[in-house]
């Protein structure tokens, strides 16, 4: 019989060892013990004891979710490069918590402290500028000495290296400023030196470093001459020796720069205007308390696997460490820590297992700083294993205040007390979780505060629109809420979230119409889907406020053409009458009355409540949208023409008083009388006019991108304008009546020889920034033109531009028109312009969202001839552009395809090949 026990329990045990190899916690129903007495052929009951078994020897560790769930320890230390804590698991999320501090298996930006925190944003921003093509924009890193920006810089290699932009058995290059005596060693060192009388030619770091990536660091004790010339590097590629011969050089390295004082004081201004992508490292003080935690258990990690033996800290210790300011940042911590470790050694018993830091082996400078008193008997009392700790105390509080609201629903669903006394419970959870979030210390990082503006406008737009009285602190408590969300999914399936809210629906429908608009806005804006949980959080939060807000009897929608027209009467009727009376909908010049009925038809379908409503229109085709409604069976529906603001006011008013819909009506056009003045304008205003044949909304965002670059308002106007009516409609007639337009840009040329036009690629490219500074120039002085082209620079790279402009995923559309783009110049054995490049993304991925959305142009000025004569191009077009078609389930349609073709024909380069050579492109 022992024979036997000691038998099955080894096979319990080499199961679970072999199962755990492969688990994944979507497999994990197979090493429960249910599924493991299945598979051995022994009872549930015999299974589960040899289980625990081994949980108590300490071989198997243990998971108390449901099902409970048993692993092999070592298979997942060895695999992860962790120690385990030897008590059971509450949930895989903490067991996964744990694996996720071993740097095994983790590739480049994954090894990173604070990858998900407080370095986020800054990883994303060189990710992107990394891939950016065909050789990636150059990054400089700034922040204090023992920051890590030589670390990160290695990071940003390996992450090349994996997505297989450099060779994989490159290393990184760095060249250290510091290392030279004089700005003359840094130039010949880095630009290398031509062969002259009793020298040899000698190669620079960038020749040696070309298809690779370099990591320059002490940036500024470049002489201001080499970095002028690593400036013209970035501009074209090429650059001459350091002794000026008349050879040019080229190399196509990815640059990575780094300094430790403040760039815009110690750098030349003409290569700071060629860094977009400007990464501020923060000292170990300015990182997040848990990210400094996580270091100082990473480096005290380090020093156990050096020693082989465990390592144990006070308290005292770990505290000390986390509020000391370090002057010399992480690497000093690194090094008190290796110096504590090495004195604990020193006197610990050489045959026992464990190493034990206390407060006096810290250096003297931190001994100091101790707080005097009877501390070391608690010491004694209680020890951290730095490889089993996990401290994690806001995930643990945030689940607490989760559970106490979900908690209080159960108690409601078994009890069945009045729903007043419950919302009076959620209420009081819901203040306690959000003055938790509001006054905790615990959230900094540069994502959080692209969520906080977001939710600012959000929460902007609705007290506008319902005249909320919202408390000021509302948008920062719930980019947090969102922020929670994006780091866990623990409540995400959770069924007691869906009926908590389901109730919260019926109990609050006023409510529910504003938090489904507010998870419309900020799954637009930010593409997040918002759970369950948030929503829940974001309905307790509204109906504290939103006791103002009303359903009337009878909707009003107001319909006109033009980008703001119906909105603007809108909003000023519901600002005068207090009440959000009107919604507006407005009506592209180029839009059908068909698109407009089936806008209106999903509004009056979304929207609960009346099913009377009073339609005001401007004029034309709107007049008879009742005959394209006349499946909508459960409307009354009332339409008057010509609306003014005037009108509007009136049958706002009307609304309000609970007036019939048809006594609305009929006295609103008795009342209603028109009339009229004249003034003229006697002085043109300044203008700068953008046009995209993508259409007028896409001219306004360039316009607003750019007027958003500005330091201050200033006496221009920037218009974005209907690229064919200034073509061909008489649009310029009209403009130059009332406008001195200074230039105009965009990503078509409207080809009207009495306009300078400057193409967007080249206000990406800052090819013609010095143009647009002398026209700027009477507007603005120069330190705030110098001003004026940082943000330029910043807010008009290509990245920033398309996101703009689109609403698609930017990194994924991006990197599929670069295929295409490459695949292209392939076909036509041709390489294009790094500017037709550029105008060549921007409008594809305008072009996709187009076609995405279904708004594609469908006319050409030469549209037959093109497609009799360019039959092979438009095959290439199709051809290379293949995957993003696939990708997105559209297809090019000819119109599109003739403006690509365009593009190509005006390429710089065509002139500089020949006339027979562009008549070869025409018809290859």
């Amino acid at each position: 019989m022992p024979h036997e026990y000691v038998r099955t329990k080894k096979e319990v045990f080499d199961y679970v060892r072999e199962k755990t190899r492969a688990c994944t916690r979507e497999t994990a129903e197979q090493l429960t013990a249910n599924t493991i007495s299945k598979e051995l052929n022994i009872s549930r009951a015999l299974a589960s004891q040899y289980l625990n078994e081994l949980v108590r020897d300490g071989t198997v560790i243990k998971i108390s979710s449901r099902p409970v769930c048993f692993l092999h320890r070592k298979a997942l230390e060895d695999a992860n490069g962790v120690r385990l804590s030897t008590e059971p698991y509450i949930s895989w999320a903490e067991l996964e918590q744990d694996l996720s501090r071993g740097n095994k298996g983790k590739r480049d930006f994954e090894k990173l402290i604070g990858y998900h925190g407080g370095l986020s944003y800054a990883v994303e921003q060189c990710k992107a500028a990394i891939k950016y093509p065909p050789a990636g924009l150059p990054i400089l890193i700034a922040g204090q000495d023992g920051t890590g920006k030589g670390y990160f810089a290695s990071l940003v290699h390996e992450y090349a290296q994996n997505c297989d932009l450099i060779a994989k058995d490159t290393k990184l290059c760095v060249f250290d400023c510091a290392e030279y005596e004089n700005a003359q060693q840094i130039s010949v060192a880095l630009f290398g030196q031509a062969a002259g009388q009793n020298r040899k030619e000698k190669d620079g770091y960038l020749q040696c470093a070309d298809r690779n990536v370099l990591y320059i660091s002490d940036t500024q004790l470049m002489g201001l001459e080499a970095q002028d010339k690593l400036a013209q590097l970035l501009d074209s590629g090429s650059y001459k020796t350091a002794d000026e011969r008349e050879e040019v050089r080229y190399s196509t390295v990815r640059l990575i720069l780094s300094t430790d004082v403040e760039p815009e004081k110690h750098l030349s201004k003409k290569l700071l205007r060629r860094l977009p992508v400007l990464i501020h490292m923060p000292s170990l003080s300015e990182r997040p308390a848990e990210e400094r935690e996580q270091l100082i258990l990473h480096f005290f990690c380090q020093q156990a696997e050096r020693v082989g033996r465990d390592i144990y800290i006070s308290n005292r210790v770990f505290e000390l460490l986390l509020q000391y300011e370090f002057p010399a940042n992480i690497e000093q911590l690194k090094n008190c820590i290796q110096t504590s470790c090495a004195n604990a050694l020193v006197q610990s018993n050489d045959q026992t297992k464990d190493v034990s830091v206390y407060l006096y082996h810290l250096p003297e400078y931190l001994m100091a700083m101790a707080r005097v008193g009877n501390e070391f008997s608690e010491e004694q009392r209680s020890m951290i294993n730095v490889r089993s700790f996990v401290k994690d105390a806001m995930t643990e509080t945030i689940n607490q205040y989760y559970e106490s609201i979900l908690d209080e629903f159960d108690q409601y669903r078994v009890q069945q007390y009045e729903q007043g006394a419950l919302l009076q419970k959620l209420t009081k959870c819901f203040n306690a979780y959000s003055d938790y979030l509001v006054f905790s210390k615990r959230f900094a990082n540069a994502k959080i505060d692209v969520i906080e503006r977001v939710m600012e406008n959000v929460f902007h737009l609705l007290t506008d629109k319902y005249y909320l009285q919202l408390p000021g602190h509302f948008h920062y408590v719930f980019s947090r809420c969102l922020y929670l969300q994006m780091r866990s999914a623990q409540f995400d399936q959770d069924e007691r979230v869906a009926q908590c809210l389901a109730l919260l629906v019926r109990i609050f429908p006023k409510e529910a119409i504003l938090t489904e608009e507010i998870c419309r806005i900020i799954e637009q804006s930010l593409d997040i889907s918002v759970n369950g949980m948030s929503q829940l959080l974001f309905m307790l939060g509204l109906q504290q406020y939103s006791r103002n807000v009303r359903l009337d009897t009878i909707r009003g929608i107001i319909i006109c053409h033009g980008y703001s027209t119906a909105s603007s009467i809108a909003n000023v009727v519901n600002r005068l009458t207090g009440s959000y009376v009107f919604e507006a909908i407005d009506m592209p010049i180029e839009g059908s009355v068909q698109e407009i009925a089936t806008r209106f038809k999903r509004y009056i379908n979304y929207v609960p409540g009346p099913k009377d409503a009073i339609l005001l229109v401007d004029m034309g085709s709107l007049e008879d949208m009742h005959v394209l409604l006349d499946g909508q069976t459960n409307l009354n529906l009332g339409i008057i023409n010509n609306v003014s603001t005037r009108l509007a006011l009136d049958v706002g008013c009307k609304i309000l008083q609970n007036m019939p819909i048809q006594e609305i009506l009929q006295t609103a056009c008795e009342e209603y009388v028109t009339a009229y003045k004249l003034a003229e304008s006697r002085r043109k205003i300044a203008a700068v006019l953008f046009v995209s044949e993508a259409g007028v909304s896409v001219a306004r965002k360039m316009a607003e991108l750019f007027n958003n670059s500005l330091p201050r308002p200033i006496e221009v106007e920037f218009i974005g304008y209907d690229y064919l009516r200034l073509m061909h409609l008489g649009g310029l007639e009209e403009l130059q009546s009332k406008y001195e337009i200074l230039f105009v840009s965009g990503t078509a040329n409207p080809e009207q020889e009495e306009l300078t036009y400057i193409p967007m690629e080249d206000i990406i490219s800052f090819r013609e920034i010095e143009r647009i500074n002398r026209m700027l120039s009477r507007y603005m002085k120069e330190d705030e033109l110098e001003e004026f082209n940082q943000r330029l620079l910043k807010n008009f790279s290509l990245q920033n531009v398309v996101q703009h402009l689109t609403i698609l995923n930017v990194d994924k559309i991006l990197d599929l028109v670069n295929i295409g783009v490459v695949q292209l110049q392939r076909m036509m054995h041709r390489k294009f312009s790094a500017q037709t490049i550029i105008g060549l993304n921007i409008h594809i991925c305008c072009l996709i969202e187009r076609l995405v959305t279904k708004t594609p142009i469908e006319t050409h000025i030469d549209q037959k001839d093109f497609e009799q004569e360019q039959k092979p191009f438009i095959e290439m077009v199709r051809s290379a552009f293949r995957e993003i078609s696939e990708h997105y389930s559209v297809e090019f349609p000819i119109s599109e395809i003739a403006y690509v073709y365009d593009y190509i024909i005006h390429d710089p380069r065509a002139s500089q090949i020949g006339k027979e050579q562009v008549h070869e492109i025409r018809n290859h």
